[in-house]
């Protein structure tokens, strides 16, 4: 990271925290700085967009974003200056109490420390240089899913998406994903940052943000910085009973395997466990959900707080930040807007219109077009239990151990509580339920296990109703605090073993090479000599440089991708790429179809599942590249 990273990184605390000025709700120094980096990341990433789509994408394009964005913060900053500087000294203040002192940060300060290493750990090592000088990968996500977020940052880093936006891995079909995230990713190339770089280092700022966020929401809502503190640990390292296949291998081969975990624990390849540990299988690899987490947690909290006094202000402002949620992550407009729904249904009070109607005026047109070929949802009673051979009670408690008994438990201890506000949580936090049960009933991607990306919703407000029972627990004394260690440590261990080895870094198969230095090679030649918006027919694997490292468009990325992202077309694709890399007769039209510039044939494309054939683009086509196992043909007129 450079000195030019580095003042972007605080520019967007600065943005952000002249944003939560304008929210109309009193806050505290910590909560400032975990909200504001969110909330300027989504301020400077629609800022540069719209910069974009005028003028074109580069360095200038984000630096005259920086001087739009935080001019723009001004609005905030003109009432927010004087509260900041006396926010930061009752912050420095509180630094000097007691930790027992119910107003003492350390809980958090702590929290925060612990989260950092680990978070850092993790993301030093998602990627590195080969001895070779290749490119490697370390852990899973980003074998997988990154290759993919790479494809989305590249197209706005290097290429030439248009406006409305291209997909790059089905080139001619609008961009049918939530790139904000990956847009934001892609500011950090022109500051000197590679493109893998760059999803580590927006990843980073945002990682550390959410610990402080869902720490000082469940703070807002619960009023305990013990519950706070639980509740983030217990959605973070969440994982089911999985641990108990850990007892019985350190049975088998002692305790000494810490330090070489033989397998992870939450995730088993869906063989029983489907409900990853909401780090390593949603934050990690799916990077929208790095902006879409806090964003529905501190819309929640400041929806919590308009209730409270009626706030147009905090009303709108809650609107407008939830309206501008489907760039970044559908997911986290639908859920804290359908939640808001239900909360004005149950008032029946006119504010609630200044919320609803920005959200939605802002949030329709991008919906419309985000929205997929067709839609997959179909009945599919019992989720995973309907179509694979396993008990539904087992399933659930593998997957989720103790946690839905005790957010049940939960919900009615705070129903029949003498305290209103505990009773008000309990009723207006109900409707989190049908996170649980819709996709119970319904499956609502073309695979079934996207369901899972509802479900960690409930997981995510469930985790602040048991923390706040265990909290409860651990007041009654010792023997109530022991009982709230040991399932505390049944609801935390999996996810903790699972991330214990994804920082290690040198457990299980990773890293493995992603790409070799003739790949990265092949890569930069690409980059440096083809047109931005070039069309490229190459292979479909789940590594392939040309795609992932390039900015240009490909006729198909990885068949799984396309496929869940609801492409009608997906299938089709799949055909005429194959027909492309064999050259033949039909290639014609395939070429016509999608515009294709230049046919790429890599290492390992001839035979089963490509069938490339370079002797036929040799009579064909133009070769105009050709090293390290890459052929490049340029498709003629």
């Amino acid at each position: 990271m450079n000195l030019l990273v580095a003042l972007f990184c605080v520019d967007v605390l600065v943005v952000g925290i002249g944003c939560t000025y304008l929210s109309g709700v009193s806050a505290t120094f910590e909560e400032r700085l975990g909200w504001g980096t969110v909330l300027g990341t989504i301020a400077l990433t629609l800022t540069c967009m719209v910069l974009t789509f005028l003028v074109g994408f580069g360095g200038g394009t984000v630096g005259l974003s920086v001087i739009v964005a935080t001019g723009l913060s001004w609005f905030g900053w003109r009432r927010g200056a004087p509260l900041f500087v006396a926010e930061a000294r009752d912050a420095w203040r509180r630094m000097r109490l007691p930790v027992t002192d119910p107003d003492s940060p350390l809980p958090l300060v702590v929290l925060f420390g612990v989260a950092a290493v680990v978070t850092l750990r993790i993301l030093t090592q998602a990627y590195g240089t080969g001895a070779d000088g290749g490119l490697t990968g370390g852990h899973l996500s980003v074998y997988g899913d990154w290759s993919v977020h790479l494809s989305y940052a590249g197209t706005f880093a290097y290429g030439d998406p248009g406006f409305p936006p291209e997909l790059p891995i089905a080139a001619g079909h609008h961009f049918a994903y939530y790139f904000g995230a990956d847009f934001f990713s892609a500011m950090f190339v022109p500051l000197g940052m590679s493109l893998p770089g760059s999803l580590q280092v927006s990843s980073a700022l945002l990682a550390l943000a959410f610990p402080v966020v869902m720490y000082t929401v469940g703070l807002r809502l619960l009023g305990s910085r013990l519950t706070a503190v639980l509740a983030v640990l217990i959605f973070t390292m969440a994982g089911g009973f999985g641990f108990t296949r850990f007892l019985g291998d350190a049975w088998d081969q002692g305790l000494g395997i810490m330090w070489n975990l033989p397998e992870t624990y939450v995730f088993d390849n869906f063989d029983e466990h489907w409900i990853d540990n909401p780090v390593l299988g949603f934050m990690y690899p799916q990077r929208p959900t790095q902006i879409g987490f806090p964003v529905t947690l501190l819309s929640v909290a400041l929806l919590w707080e308009a209730r409270r006094s009626w706030s147009l202000r905090t009303f709108a402002f809650t609107g407008v930040l939830i309206g501008l949620m489907p760039i970044f992550h559908l997911h986290s407009f639908g859920t804290p807007l359908a939640l808001g729904l239900f909360w004005a249904l149950w008032d029946r009070r006119r504010e609630w219109l200044v919320f609803l109607a920005p959200a939605l005026i802002l949030a329709l047109p991008v919906v419309l077009f985000l929205r997929p070929d067709d839609s997959a949802i179909e009945w599919q009673l019992g989720w995973i239990v309907d179509t694979h051979d396993i008990n539904f009670f087992r399933f659930w408690v593998i997957n989720t151990g103790l946690f839905i008994p005790l957010v049940a438990l939960a919900q009615v201890l705070f129903t029949t509580s003498d305290d209103r506000s505990n009773r008000e949580l309990a009723v207006l936090f109900a409707p989190v339920w049908l996170w649980l049960l819709v996709p119970n009933l319904v499956k609502l991607h073309p695979w079934e296990g996207n369901n899972a990306k509802y479900i960690v919703y409930f997981l995510l407000f469930g985790s602040l109703f048991a923390a706040a029972l265990l909290a409860q627990l651990v007041r009654t004394g010792p023997l109530g605090g022991l009982a709230a260690g040991v399932v505390l440590l049944t609801l935390v261990a999996s996810g903790g073993l699972d991330l214990w080895q994804a920082a290690d870094g040198t457990a299980g198969a990773y890293p493995v090479t992603l790409e070799g230095p003739g790949d990265l090679a092949a890569a930069r030649w690409v980059r440096d000599n083809t047109e931005p918006d070039a069309v490229f027919a190459t292979n479909w694997a789940v590594q392939n440089p040309l795609r992932d490292l390039t900015g240009r468009s490909v006729v198909a990325g990885r068949d799984g991708t396309i496929y869940d992202l609801g492409l009608e077309d997906w299938g089709q694709r799949i055909s005429d790429t194959r027909t492309l890399l064999g050259g033949g007769g039909d290639a014609d039209a395939a070429i016509e179809r999608y515009g294709v510039d230049y046919v790429a044939i890599g290492p390992n494309d001839v035979g089963d599942p490509y069938f490339a054939d370079p002797a036929a683009w040799d009579a064909r086509g133009t070769l105009v590249y050709a090293v390290g196992g890459w052929r490049i043909y340029e498709v003629s007129p």
